[in-house]
């Protein structure tokens, strides 16, 4: 196991938004994202937040899913909520407002945007949080 050697273990939500996607049948994306890859012992929960490429549709969806992998469940340690599904590092400051500093953020693709300019736009962007 990733704890036996130190290490955290990382959830991604490859393909469970077609567990999710639709508002008349499947499984609440709270469920999803929220409650079962902490039952899994999971560390850093990445989930589709409202806004990017990628997202759960409504921003009240996102705040529900972070809350859950924050909340009291049992015996079960909190998860780190990680936003992803195409962020941008422009999204960082409106996120940690609104999520505080309980959570972190995919912003992969739009790093590679930046190029050579990468390790500035990121310097430019902690500055600012």
């Amino acid at each position: 196991a990733a704890r036996d050697h130190g290490l955290m273990w990382l959830a991604h939500p490859a393909m469970a938004g077609s567990l999710t996607q639709s508002n008349d049948s499947g499984i609440a994306a709270e469920l999803v994202f929220g409650t079962l890859p902490r039952l899994a012992g999971a560390d850093l929960v990445i989930y589709p937040g409202s806004g990017g490429r990628i997202s759960t549709g409504d921003n009240a969806t996102a705040k529900a899913i972070h809350r859950r992998l924050l909340d009291q469940q049992g015996l079960h340690r909190p998860a780190l909520p990680c936003s992803g599904g195409g962020k941008r590092l422009s999204d960082l400051p409106e996120m940690t407002r609104e999520y505080g500093a309980d959570c972190a953020v995919v912003v992969g693709g739009d790093l590679l945007l930046h190029g050579r300019e990468m390790a500035e736009k990121v310097r430019a962007t902690i500055a600012a949080l």
